[in-house]
């Protein structure tokens, strides 16, 4: 059955960016008339519970019948990153696909891909071209899009162009509204998190100058951002985390350095994303041999 609405993806288990910029995407969408359903695969409703735009959202189910002829996809430099959505792909007659992967596979009818912090930054960018006004709710979920893929501004994309767009979106939105909103960001994180978090560290080793590598043996569920600490460790210049997810093993690729080069790394291991920023998805098959394979290449890699 063809649906009347436009179909809104983001990647599998979305971050801040992949739920601000999909968000941000159905409030134009609605500013213009166009109705509009955003489906999630495993996005962790939690970490979004104070944030009123998130709950507002129209959003739906996966229906193996419905056929969309409009998809709009963002932050997915492929369609197996969809998810359970990728079939909506299949039998779209348009996709606009909105990224700033520069390993993007350009399977849209339409491409607006370019390497930028965030993709809240290339909607931002587009929004002149259309006769709107930017709502405050639009405007939060842009700041929610740049703030999070910048690292709250420490990444090596953080750019002169960020801070004057963040400059006129917190203008819009108030600082009172702003101040919640990165509160409720990053103000509390869930007990179960840092306990991960927790295990990561007992589990660190350093396989080269600089270079953590880590991991963690229970299911993570949905909890993200649990390779950012290691990260952050005094002396790491970049970090690779495993962590099982289902039956799946998630590998996430960072660098503080910005001469290293961890996307590199992640396409050994079929994945992708950002030279500082990468990551990979495997089938969870022998976890203890995985662990030891994907350590082992991590440290032939960064000892060259």
């Amino acid at each position: 059955t063809a649906q009347s609405e436009v179909l809104v993806l983001a990647h599998a288990q979305p971050d801040g960016d992949a739920v601000g910029s999909a968000l941000a995407i159905q409030l134009l969408l609605h500013l213009l008339g166009v109705k509009s359903i955003i489906i999630w695969d495993k996005v962790n409703p939690d970490a979004w519970r104070n944030w009123a735009v998130f709950q507002s959202a129209t959003t739906g189910a996966i229906d193996s019948l419905a056929v969309y002829p409009v998809v709009i996809t963002v932050d997915c430099s492929n369609p197996s990153r969809l998810g359970i959505a990728e079939p909506f792909i299949a039998t779209a007659k348009t996709i606009i696909n909105i990224d700033h992967h520069t390993d993007n596979s350009l399977f849209g009818t339409l491409n607006w891909v370019h390497d930028a912090a965030s993709v809240g930054e290339l909607i931002d960018a587009f929004l002149p071209l259309f006769d709107v006004t930017i709502t405050v709710p639009l405007a939060e979920a842009l700041l929610v899009s740049i703030i999070t893929d910048t690292g709250r501004f420490k990444y090596s994309n953080t750019s002169a162009h960020i801070f004057l767009t963040t400059h006129r979106l917190v203008a819009l939105v108030g600082q009172a509204r702003y101040h919640k909103l990165v509160s409720d960001l990053y103000a509390e994180e869930s007990l179960r998190k840092w306990q991960l978090v927790s295990e990561a560290i007992q589990n660190l080793t350093l396989v080269d100058d600089g270079v953590a590598f880590s991991f963690i043996a229970q299911d993570c569920g949905d909890e993200d951002g649990l390779v950012d600490p290691v990260l952050s460790i005094r002396g790491v210049r970049a970090a690779v985390l495993a962590r099982p997810v289902g039956d799946q093993l998630r590998l996430s690729f960072r660098a503080k350095d910005p001469s290293l080069n961890v996307r590199d790394l992640a396409n050994q291991f079929g994945g992708g994303g950002h030279i500082h920023a990468s990551g990979a998805t495997l089938a969870l098959t022998n976890f203890s041999d995985q662990i030891a394979e994907i350590k082992a290449a991590t440290e032939a890699y960064f000892r060259g």
